[in-house]
């Protein structure tokens, strides 16, 4: 059954307990093949439109992720999601939409989007970014916690709390390696994976919130040089580090300039010699963007 009533002011959530999320669409059909893909491992709660939306958001204060359509009558996705960035800015918001993404770029970064997914979606890469925003939230309420607050700088600068790290390398275990640094420091909050240079260069016309983006050579082949350039031109703030075995790597470094790569390593790798890198990377990437 499709639950659409508000849900009792939140408590803390328990240790196990599951992410509840909010999906919003204006057709029912879409919302009951949400709810029946994702309930095994998510709390679902449904709304038909944004205003239903609103008025549970208004009632829930325990809704972690809100999941909206953009193409919705009265109030588009992105208009609810800009609410809930001033309402409700501690959520997670993901828009899914069947436009190009590129053009609502300004919008999408104002509204503080952690996802956006394409239609038609795949539902076993929707549940993996499901997975990593409810690890988002809890880092967030340990970040709380600890008594911690956001960065007013970085609000000020317009600077969205939801750092991620886009890797283009075609090892899960790399893949898992720089997984594990994003969940262990605290500004960072999503890892984007990428088998080839073309759909990092789309995915960067959107995704606003990548900070640093990892180069394996060999995923990257020829376009790798062209993929930094053109980064470092349209994401002058974003930190580049290239990861390749020894000998590749002495081939490229003089192909590119100190400027447009922040950090080579060579592999093997491992999360321990992976941390100090991406933490300095990171902290390059806030720097120039407080500059700008």
């Amino acid at each position: 059954m499709t639950q659409d009533s508000p849900a009792n002011k939140a408590s803390q959530r328990h240790p196990g307990q599951q992410p509840k999320i909010l999906v919003v669409d204006d057709e029912p059909r879409v919302l009951r093949s949400l709810q029946a893909a994702l309930r095994s491992k998510f709390e679902v709660i449904t709304a038909e439109g944004a205003e239903r939306a609103k008025q549970i958001l208004a009632d829930a204060e325990d809704i972690d992720i809100v999941v909206s359509d953009e193409r919705m009558p009265h109030c588009t996705g992105l208009e609810l999601l800009q609410w809930c960035r001033e309402n409700r800015p501690n959520g997670i918001r993901i828009l899914l939409s069947s436009t190009d993404f590129a053009k609502k770029r300004d919008a999408i970064s104002a509204a503080e989007v952690y996802r956006c997914i394409p239609k038609p979606w795949n539902i076993r890469e929707f549940t993996e970014v499901l997975d990593r925003a409810a690890l988002v939230t809890e880092k967030q309420r340990r970040r709380a916690g600890d008594g911690r607050r956001s960065n007013k700088r970085e609000r000020r600068a317009g600077l969205s709390r939801h750092r991620a790290l886009a890797i283009l390398d075609q090892d899960d275990s790399y893949r898992e390696a720089f997984k594990q640094v994003v969940d262990d420091i605290t500004e960072l909050s999503d890892v984007y994976c990428f088998d080839s240079a073309e759909t990092v260069s789309a995915t960067m016309q959107h995704a606003t919130n990548i900070g640093i983006v990892v180069i394996d050579l060999a995923a990257g082949g020829e376009a790798a040089v062209d993929l930094i350039q053109d980064i470092k031109k349209s994401n002058p703030g974003v930190a580049v580090i290239v990861t390749s075995n020894p000998a590749s790597l002495s081939e490229f470094m003089p192909k590119v300039s100190e400027r447009e790569v922040h950090n080579f390593i060579a592999k093997p790798l491992s999360a321990k010699r992976i941390q100090p890198v991406v933490a300095d990377a990171l902290k390059h990437h806030l720097i120039k963007m407080r500059k700008k």
